[in-house]
């Protein structure tokens, strides 16, 4: 007999070949990343996002930083091209752990961005312990930088470089040819200090030690050159067994004007700690942080046996992320980089902030008791500059119908038609969705106030402009999955409007604006109801994914799953669960969750976000096996495959793909699976808002049904239907009642489903 969640972790982890992989942490300054196997320094951005303003690119100033070690007299030995025994975050922080063993030795090396360092920043503190039993051993535990500090972009070049002796145990690093500016601080001093043009990599791995510097950490000269490398070590040290060394190197970043401040900034964060004060400060600023956990917290309180340890350090983990992703650099002036979360830490694409991410990690920011940082991401909005297709979309608006550039300016990637498929108006239902998650737990809307009449006019507004007078549907647009061929009419930005316009209802009764309460209330009820009339498939009774599509059977979406989260359709409906039963068809395969549509271009990538988001909507439908079979998948990929960061792709073989970790369509997603049910929808309507300290009487149980939801119900007439990902209800056991194997049967549902979808292709 063969325990559910031993079976789904068999499943999901089919063989893959082994590859590189960075693994990103920042302080809402900068980012960086090391890099697997070895766990080495590999990058180091200048900003958390990519692009401050059209052409002026965050800049990676890291070629490679990594520890060494030697050990009695020994050539050394430098970890960059060492296989790391493990590398993973410290639970709960920001804090990477990377483990080496070096003969008798055990090489430990932590990499961070200092939160506290209010500016970017990497920390390494490397420590060397002695695991000999019997023998003492000599040891000297070393660390090399090298930085790339001249112009260049998004990389800065390594030409015209110059290191500096600037106060006891700081270097500073700048370039003739740029700004940049880079301090460095050692703790406790080191006794060998080394510098290019010398080859202190090559002098520690044939020697032991360095050279080419001077004895004490002093350099009495400026040292230039081009591709400079800086390199410290401490020893030899006499270690008994169980003894150890630390060294610690920080770095900081500036502007080359910043002469004196970047160092004192230093000295301030470093305040005099031992390394291992130092280490242990970050962990447990870090710790308490992500200690409030409201999510983890309910979690507990609930004593819900389906979360288990795994899904619970994959959630934290997750938290972690958002809060990295999220940029902390103060406003300027029209400069207004702060409070937006990028949608991923990793260069590429996807490190922008993008409304529709933004709003799902603000929604999990808030139910997670984050309430200073969700409101900081949505107010990030409305101090933003979006709006500069106003008349090509015929609409004043103030969220973007695309992504921002880090200073909160809108980009729009040039294209200035109101059909080009890359504008997308779903941001602007999920944006008043957070708020109104945000608000719905406040017992004062003071922040709100001054922003107000820019919600009313330019959000929820804006929504009602797009609404098309036709169909009764929001216009075609590219959809939550940035559709990339013509725009469509798609449910999820129908969906996300309706959901967004129930918040706003919510709020302007509470800002005593009641004709927009009812006027926005009105609207979302409308356009539930053109949702109904017009995209539900009269062949499967299921919810299609967009109007142009309907007629040729080929509007198969995942995002449609929104609808029951969020109370358009009652979860126990028949409409919900062929809804359901159709998404299910989606599966790619044995082991594998959902893609994101039935489009050919998502015909083997499997979407993070479409798992999560259906198995929070098959838990409201009581499909609980089939709900824990997609979380359990994705955290199971989390923990083996991604150091418990949550992807936005899943590839055939499990790994990460896509933007890594993915912030709100990612993360946020899980920890919002097991908790959605802040439904927005009722029989007649918007739900009025509930105080948060307010529940319902036990003997007033709220009515489950209303006349359009019985309408709807009647009137649809569903197809066959079947299990998406195994039985409908867990067993007791774990174990199916007729004692046949559990495998056999989730196996044969994803092969059938599977088969299914190929022959609906052909």
């Amino acid at each position: 007999m063969v325990p559910v969640a031993s079976l789904a972790a068999l499943l999901m982890l089919v063989p893959g070949a082994p590859s590189e992989a960075r693994i990103p942490f920042g302080n809402g300054f900068g980012t960086a990343w090391v890099l697997t196997p070895s766990g080495r320094l590999d990058g180091f951005m200048t900003h958390v996002y990519a692009e401050r303003t059209p052409g002026d690119a965050a800049i990676d100033l890291a070629g490679d930083s990594f520890a060494g070690v030697a050990i009695d007299g020994a050539p050394g030995v430098w970890l960059d091209d060492r296989a790391a025994d493990s590398i993973a975050f410290e639970p709960g922080t920001g804090v990477l752990r990377v483990s080496h063993r070096i003969g008798p030795l055990a090489v430990e090396s932590w990499w961070f961005a200092p939160w506290g360092l209010g500016r970017p920043g990497v920390a390494l503190v490397a420590r060397v312990t002695n695991e000999d039993p019997l023998s003492e051993h000599s040891v000297t535990i070393a660390a090399l930088l090298r930085y790339a500090v001249g112009s260049g972009t998004p990389e800065a070049s390594s030409k015209d470089e110059q290191v500096t002796l600037v106060g006891p145990s700081i270097f500073q690093e700048v370039s003739h040819s740029s700004r940049h500016r880079l301090v460095y601080r050692t703790l406790p001093t080191a006794n060998q200090v080394a510098l290019s043009p010398s080859d202190p990599y090559g002098d520690f791995v044939s020697l032991g030690v360095l050279t080419g510097g001077v004895s004490g950490g002093d350099v009495a000269n400026p040292v230039e050159g081009d591709a400079l490398a800086l390199a410290f070590a401490r020893g030899p040290i006499a270690l008994a067994s169980g003894a150890q060394s630390w060294l610690t190197v920080v770095s900081a970043y500036g502007d080359v004007s910043e002469d004196q401040e970047l160092a004192q900034a230093l000295e301030l964060w470093v305040a005099d700690r031992a390394p291992r004060a130092l280490l242990d400060d970050e962990l447990a600023a870090w710790r308490a942080w992500s200690g409030r956990d409201a999510i983890a917290r309910r979690v507990a309180d609930q004593g819900n046996v389906l979360v288990g340890d795994d899904e619970l350090a994959v959630w934290t983990q997750a938290l972690v992320s958002l809060r990295m992703s999220q940029v902390r650099e103060p406003n300027d002036g029209l400069v207004r980089p702060a409070g937006q979360i990028v949608a991923s830490l990793l260069p590429g694409p996807r490190q922008r902030s993008y409304p529709r991410d933004l709003a799902y990690a603000a929604s999990a920011l808030s139910q997670a008791g984050y309430a200073d940082e969700a409101w900081d991401a949505l107010s990030f909005v409305l101090n933003g500059h979006a709006g500069r297709l106003s008349a090509a979309v015929g609409a004043d608006y103030a969220v973007s119908v695309s992504r921002y550039y880090g200073d909160a300016t809108e980009d729009t990637r040039g294209e200035a038609s109101p059909t080009t498929p890359s504008l997308g108006f779903d941001g602007f239902g999920l944006y008043l969705w957070a708020l109104g998650e945000w608000a719905d737990r406040q017992s004062s809307l003071a922040r709100l106030e001054p922003h107000w009449l820019l919600i009313r006019e330019r959000i929820a507004g804006a929504l009602e402009a797009f609404t098309d007078p036709e169909t009764g549907l929001v216009r075609a647009d590219a959809g939550i999955w940035e559709y990339a061929g013509d725009a469509r009419q798609h449910a999820s930005t129908t969906i996300a409007a309706a959901v967004g316009l129930c918040a706003a209802s919510r709020i302007a009764s509470r800002m005593a604006d009641p004709g927009a309460a009812t006027r926005f209330a009105e609207h979302a009820q409308a356009l539930r109801e053109a949702l109904l009339a017009r995209l539900v498939d009269p062949d499967t009774g299921a919810l299609a994914g967009n109007l142009q599509e309907l007629a040729a059977g080929t509007a198969r979406d995942a995002s449609v799953v929104e609808a029951v989260n969020w109370g358009l359709i009652p979860a126990d409906s028949a409409l919900a669960g062929a809804t359901l039963d159709s998404v299910g068809l989606l599966a790619l395969g044995p082991g594998r969750g959902l893609a994101r549509t039935d489009d050919p271009e998502d015909a083997d990538r499997e979407s993070v976000l479409a798992d999560l988001r259906a198995a929070a909507a098959l838990s409201a439908s009581g499909r609980q096996f089939e709900a824990d079979f997609l979380v359990e998948r994705v955290v199971a990929q989390a923990r083996a495959r991604a150091h418990d960061q949550v992807p936005e792709l899943l590839n055939p073989w499990g790994g990460p793909a896509g933007g890594m970790p993915m912030a709100g369509m990612g993360g946020a997603a899980l920890g919002l699976a097991r908790l959605e049910g802040g439904q927005v929808f009722g029989p007649e309507g918007c739900l009025p808002w509930t105080p948060p300290d307010a529940s319902t009487p036990p003997d007033e149980e709220p009515d489950a049904g209303g006349e359009l939801d019985a309408a709807v119900a009647e009137a649809v007439e569903p197809g066959p239907r079947g299990p998406i990902l195994g039985p409908r209800a867990r067993p007791a056991s774990g174990c199916q009642s007729s004692g046949g194997s559990p495998a056999l049967g989730l196996v044969a549902s994803l092969l059938l489903l599977s088969a299914a979808r190929r022959r609906r292709r052909a």
